[in-house]
């Protein structure tokens, strides 16, 4: 795709059921764009703390 990875992690919980995808602000239309691009049903969302980070992708649906 193209974008820089800063870094790749185990997300604190295993609960999300669908790619995620969270966005500081400025960044809803890119967020949307990576979604998009994945080609995957997913919801994005402002972050809601301080992160190093302008966009973080999470993948979900791996509950079994």
């Amino acid at each position: 795709m193209g974008y820089p990875v800063g870094k790749i992690h185990a997300a604190p919980r295993s609960t999300f059921r669908k790619l995620t995808i969270f966005y500081k602000e400025g960044f809803k239309t890119l967020a949307g764009e990576i979604g998009r691009r994945l080609g995957k049903d997913f919801r994005s969302k402002e972050l809601s703390w301080e992160s190093q980070f302008d966009i973080i992708v999470v993948t979900g649906g791996n509950e079994k």
